[in-house]
């Protein structure tokens, strides 16, 4: 069981938490086991108490090793995939939703991706677009605050890397615009060129131009 969950730490970009260890050891008592196990022999460290990141050297050791065997490799990854589909699925109180969505949808692409299983990740990801569609319109109010806004262009990026909504385009080109960050502003143009595809009102034209105007100047901006 101890070496199980060490392979499956090994492909986890990053740190588990202890929801996703539980899902993996198949309950929170053998989660807790395993991982004291772990830790007592140095293979483990955890973050803040919380979430859990194998050792640098044990992650290279066991990714190779996995990587030798293709069909081990994609199990592995369908089983994590599995846990952030479940995320994708019940994504938890508003408060939190828009980061668990980040979460889950950057994670189920990752994992499954590596699974080879396009089918599930596509099935996997359709419950989050739906939500997101139905969320979001064209008179979506701005966040409230910076964190906010973080959470929630991040959200509406990884939407946007499959999705095709033009209003959620538009508002992320809008928030990108208002952020203001050295490279924001290409990037909202390139959402606000996808906004206004397939509409024929003047908001999402008038960003448009607006950013054409600031990236690509005032020539390019009349045209």
């Amino acid at each position: 069981a101890a070496l199980e969950l060490l392979r499956y730490l090994a492909v986890i970009p990053g740190s588990a938490s202890r929801g996703l260890l539980a899902f993996l050891a198949n309950s929170d008592e053998s989660a807790r086991v395993t991982l004291a196990s772990l830790r007592e022999r140095y293979l483990v460290q955890s973050r803040d108490g919380n979430r859990f990141e194998v050792h640098p050297l044990v992650r290279e050791v066991e990714a190779s090793r996995l990587r030798g065997d293709e069909v081990r490799w994609r199990s592995v990854h369908r089983r994590l995939g599995a846990w952030y589909t479940s995320l994708i699925a019940s994504p938890g109180h508003s408060i939190t939703r828009e980061a668990t969505l980040t979460l889950a949808i950057a994670g189920a692409r990752f994992h499954l991706t590596e699974a080879g299983d396009q089918a599930a990740l596509s099935s996997a990801l359709q419950p989050a677009l739906d939500y997101l569609e139905r969320s979001f319109s064209w008179h979506t109010r701005d966040p409230g605050t910076p964190e906010q806004r973080e959470a929630r262009i991040a959200v509406l990026q990884a939407y946007a890397t499959q999705g095709r909504s033009s209003a959620i385009m538009f508002l992320l080109a809008k928030m990108l615009s208002a952020r203001g960050q050295p490279t924001d502003a290409e990037q909202a143009l390139e959402y606000a060129e996808r906004a206004v595809l397939g509409q024929d009102f003047h908001t999402p034209w008038l960003l448009l131009i607006e950013l054409t105007h600031q990236v690509r100047g005032l020539e390019a901006a009349i045209k």
